[in-house]
């Protein structure tokens, strides 16, 4: 029988970092594997979710106003 694999829990500033830094940003910073990363995106409600959060995000520092998130 073959067993799924686990993935590491997803880290508790995860959403606010992926907002923040974006998919390299993350990438970078937690040195995870792509497939453990999309895991903890669908964790967090997916990717596009968690783009259109980061478009509302930058948007808010181009008009010099920064908006809470997660």
């Amino acid at each position: 029988m073959i067993e799924a694999k686990k993935h590491p829990p997803m880290p508790e500033r995860f959403r606010e970092r992926f907002v923040t830094d974006g998919w390299r940003g993350i990438e970078r910073y937690y040195g995870a594997r792509t497939e453990v990363m999309l895991q903890w995106i669908a964790e967090c409600g997916g990717l596009e979710e968690l783009r259109a959060e980061r478009r509302r995000y930058r948007e808010s520092l181009r008009m010099g106003q920064v908006v809470a998130h997660g």
